[in-house]
């Protein structure tokens, strides 16, 4: 099959993206990502070509996250997609994300059939309740050939209608990007990270900022990029441990990441609906099969399932006084975080994305 990947992003590499274009490749299909790469000072090929993987890039300037303001920029993005998909062939098109999906109806040409790949929850509320939203998403996986869900919460009743369009793809760890390796040695420093795109995280931040501040033997490092990032540099100056370290290529780093953190730290606004319900998290699932303890909002799912599984601490993660203590018991009793981490390890294998990844034969052949 010759499949194009339409994604709302300039594909860093998008390490969800990267995996499914790659087993794709490796299956004998052409895979061609036609993407958004909104930084004005982009340095990225317009065309390139990486381990069988094209990558085509439209740079309209835009920043990312901000709702409405970007509507102009969307909107040539679609132009251009439309432009492009006239001139060139695809039998399927896999749209990756809601903006997506909405830029492959607006943009085919001769009806190609596609693929809805769902990588998060899109609903106002949790549950889903009828709504304009809800009914936009209901008939966007109903026009599609397929759609790929990755929070169970599609499962629901308000989606019986459309069951039989979806399936199930976790967005499980790549063990060919990401191995387990001994944490490395440093007696002299506790160190929580956070590795991913930051957003609606302020309020948590902030308060881990507040846990570990005069703690000389704890540092925190942040690994990522997100429209909180700006935000939380301008807060650095107060702290002497905390750092900010930018984007990292999630095909090539994870493992050394993981190597220097002692505890993630996965604090989220209780209130974003993509967190609630079944949501699922990739960094929750990389920190079981690297054998990272977890610090987690309790009253989300990932708090829920760190403390019923035994991999970690559930608290309020807004709360700087629950944080610090959270993180005295696991840097003061070295017992506890290896339970933790032994845990996080047995279960490991039930997360394999070789085996995941293999619903994407039952969609392409």
């Amino acid at each position: 099959m010759k499949i194009g990947m339409i994604l709302d992003n300039g594909y860093n590499p998008d390490v969800r993206v990267y995996k499914e274009a790659k087993y794709l490749v490796s299956k004998g299909h052409s895979v061609r990502i036609i993407c958004w790469d909104r930084n004005q000072d982009s340095s990225k090929l317009t065309y390139e070509k990486s381990e069988g993987i094209e990558i085509e890039r439209f740079n309209i300037p835009s920043i990312y996250g901000t709702g409405k303001k970007q509507l102009v920029a969307y909107l040539k993005f679609i132009k251009e997609c439309k432009k492009y998909l006239n001139q060139n062939y695809f039998d399927f098109l896999h749209c990756h994300d809601l903006t997506s999906v909405i830029v492959g109806f607006c943009a085919r040409k001769n009806r190609t059939p596609i693929v809805f790949d769902m990588h998060e929850y899109y609903e106002n509320t949790y549950p889903p309740q009828k709504s304009i939203k809800h009914f936009l998403i209901e008939f966007l996986i109903k026009r599609s050939y397929a759609a790929i869900y990755e929070n169970d919460v599609y499962l629901d009743d308000m989606y019986r209608g459309v069951r039989e369009k979806l399936y199930p793809l976790k967005n499980y760890p790549d063990s060919n990007l990401i191995e387990v390796l001994k944490k490395s040695s440093d007696d002299n420093c506790f160190r929580i990270g956070y590795h991913g795109y930051v957003r609606n995280q302020v309020k948590p931040f902030t308060a881990l900022f507040n846990a570990v501040k005069g703690m000389q033997d704890v540092r925190v490092d942040i690994n990522g990029i997100g429209v909180d990032i700006p935000i939380l540099m301008d807060e650095l100056d107060k702290y002497e441990n905390i750092y900010i370290n930018g984007p990292f290529d999630g095909t090539r780093e994870l493992s050394r990441l993981y190597q220097n953190t002692d505890v993630l730290f996965c604090g989220y606004n209780i209130d974003d609906p993509n967190m609630k319900g079944t949501a699922e998290i990739v960094k929750y699932f990389e920190a079981i099969i690297t054998g990272t303890p977890m610090i987690a909002t309790k009253g989300l799912a990932v708090g829920d399932r760190v403390e019923q599984n035994g991999f970690g601490l559930a608290i309020d993660t807004c709360d700087s006084n629950e944080i610090r203590k959270a993180i005295m018991l696991l840097k003061d009793n070295k017992s506890v975080w290896k339970t933790f981490s032994e845990n996080e390890l047995k279960k490991s294998q039930e997360y394999d994305w070789n085996v995941a990844v293999k619903v994407l034969d039952e969609i392409y052949g």
